[in-house]
Order: C-alpha cells, then structure tokens, then sequence
C-alpha cells in the first residue's frame, strides 16, 4: 500500500509520525513523509521517502516579531500572528500535499494536517485516517489537548 502521512509542526509534532512510518515501511508499505522542508533529514534517517512543503514552524516562533508580541504579553496579538501564519501553512500544506498523494491508497494525518488530508482524499479518491498522538476527546486519566481539566480529577498545571 502507498501511504501518505502529513505531518505538521515541530519537531515534537512530526517525530511521532515518523516513527510510525517507518514501522509502516518495515511492513512493506511505501511511506512518504509529506512535511516542512527542515525534517528532511530526519526522514531520511528512518528511510522514508520526504515529500517538502514550504514553510518552517520553528521560523515562526522564533521570528522577530512573535518575539515582539510575546514581550509584550499581549495574547491576542500573539494569536493574529498564529493565525496569520496558520492560513499561510495551510496554503502551503495543500499544495505540496496535493502533489505528493498523486498515486497514494491512504493519507494518515494529524491535527496539524487533517483538513488537507480530507479535502485531498475527497478530491483525489482516496481514503483519510486521522491520526492522532494525544486525544481530542476526555478520557480518564488523559484530559483533552484543548481542555485541560475536561474530566474529574485533572489538574490545570
């Protein structure tokens, strides 16, 4: 089977997709790894085939101006900035993903490349498996990604 996994993020997003991948390699499927450019050579450390999309998270949040807004402390402008840059990788994401599941079976995909991966898959004809490494929902002792405190017994930290 030929599959695509797209993995959004830092380093601490993509490094878990790439270990799947190359399980999924050991088990004889072909894996391409559809990520930023600066991952490259982590993919092919584990023999996946490195699919680039522009962009680079680690630029974002070190820029000069996040930087700036931080400083400041002012959340909600830190937030536009987030966005800003959110829409820009999306734009980025879909366009190197696009190429790169020309001819796949599968697109697995996390939350930083779920709605690429789905809109592909619909337009493409193929299947989407949203994949991914913490739970989006409750479930004792695990409070949810965006809801700390979700559930009895948790703690705000």
């Amino acid at each position: 089977m030929h599959i695509a996994i797209i993995a959004s993020g830092s380093r601490g997003d993509v490094q878990p997709y790439v270990a799947l991948g190359k399980g999924l390699a050991q088990a004889g499927h072909v894996v391409r790894l559809v990520t930023h450019l600066d991952f490259e050579t982590l993919a092919n450390a584990h023999g996946l085939k490195f699919w680039p999309v522009a962009g680079n998270v680690k630029d974002v949040a070190q820029s000069a101006e996040m930087r700036k807004r931080l400083g400041k402390g002012n959340f909600l402008a830190v937030m536009r900035l987030m966005a800003k840059e959110a829409q820009r990788g999306a734009l980025n994401l879909a366009e190197g993903g696009l190429a790169a599941c020309q001819g796949v079976d599968l697109v697995l995909a996390g939350i930083g490349g779920l709605f690429i991966g789905l809109a592909l898959a619909e337009s493409l004809g193929f299947r989407c498996c949203r994949l991914t490494i913490f739970p989006l929902r409750p479930r004792a002792p695990i409070p949810a990604f965006c809801c700390p405190g979700s559930h009895p017994g948790s703690e705000v930290l």
